[in-house]
C-alpha cells in the first residue's frame, strides 16, 4: 500500500518567512522628508497605514513645518 504523503517534501509553515507587516511607503516617505527638512522639531508621528497620518511638531517650528510639505 503507498503512503498517504508524496515522497518529495513541502516548506511547512514553520519554515516559511513570516510576511511582511503592511507598510505605508507614502506616508513614511512624508514623514522622512519632514525629519530631514526640521530635524528634532519633529516631536512625534503615528501612522495609520493606507489611512492617516499625524505628526507633533514644535510650537516654534510651526511656520517651517507647513512650509516644508
Amino acid at each position: 500500500m503507498a503512503p498517504l504523503s508524496d515522497a518529495t517534501t513541502t516548506e511547512t509553515d514553520a519554515d516559511a518567512e513570516p510576511a511582511a507587516l503592511p507598510g505605508d511607503g507614502l506616508r513614511e516617505g512624508i514623514i522622512d522628508d519632514l525629519r530631514s527638512r526640521i530635524g528634532e522639531a519633529l516631536l512625534d508621528t503615528h501612522i495609520t497605514p493606507n489611512d492617516d497620518l499625524w505628526v507633533r511638531v514644535s510650537t516654534e517650528s510651526w511656520a517651517e513645518s507647513v512650509a516644508a510639505l
